[in-house]
């Protein structure tokens, strides 16, 4: 897979001077970019689901029906899926018809978590032209949606800093120590990943490369 790069989401704005009325702001965005964000938010009503479930936990009284250790080691159950693995699983080249089929075992899982940046990666990645699958703008959404039951970490702060922290003490880049420091912020014990050592501990999170012993 070619190296993890920034995905561009920035929008033309208006002049300081002048503030546009909402409606002539929304006429301005393209139809697909408010489509895009619209699942993007619907996303991030299903993390809020799953914060809310997280603060319960904490909340729970010790003799609970449902006790706060079995919830914990509910949510400890959730593995994080790096942007790789979602790219398998919608790539057209015949050489990677083995990873494709490992990539979508994997999501068949209900014990996943993604974040914000996976979202962006992939949809910027999956309709590149050129790529390994070439998407179009439906075809990507499509497939984003039919992973809307899943949790979404989203891009804060806190990861945000947490990721420069990984990225110095592990010496990798900035994008995969991001990748780390969300899962770790989603309180995932795995990442699944092809992009960093498979089976590394880092910091809580342990590596594991879904791939391993498939077609290159």
């Amino acid at each position: 897979m070619a190296g993890r790069q920034p995905p561009s989401l920035a929008l033309k704005g208006s002049s300081r001077g002048s503030r546009p009325a909402p409606e002539a702001t929304l006429r301005c965005i393209p139809a697909e970019t408010r489509r895009f964000a619209a699942l993007i938010v619907a996303f991030q009503s299903e993390y809020t689901r799953y914060s809310s479930l997280t603060r319960l936990v904490s909340q729970a009284p010790p003799r609970s029906r449902c006790s706060r250790h079995s919830l914990h080691r509910l949510l400890d159950a959730m593995d994080f899926v790096d942007t790789n693995v979602l790219l398998y699983a919608v790539s057209r080249l015949p050489g990677d018809a083995t990873k494709r089929r490992r990539a979508r075992e994997v999501l068949e899982s209900p014990e996943l978590v993604l974040s914000a940046q996976v979202l962006q990666e992939f949809y910027v990645q999956a309709t590149r032209p050129k790529g390994s699958s070439g998407l179009s703008h439906v075809e990507a959404v499509t497939f984003l949606r039919g992973l809307r039951h899943l949790p979404v970490q989203p891009i804060t702060a806190r990861v945000v800093n947490d990721a420069l922290a990984l990225r110095e003490r592990f010496q990798i880049n900035y994008w995969d120590a991001a990748i780390l420091a969300a899962a770790r912020a989603a309180g995932c014990r795995t990442a699944y990943t092809e992009d960093l050592n498979a089976g590394q501990d880092y910091d809580g999170v342990r590596v594991m490369n879904p791939f391993t012993g498939t077609d290159a």
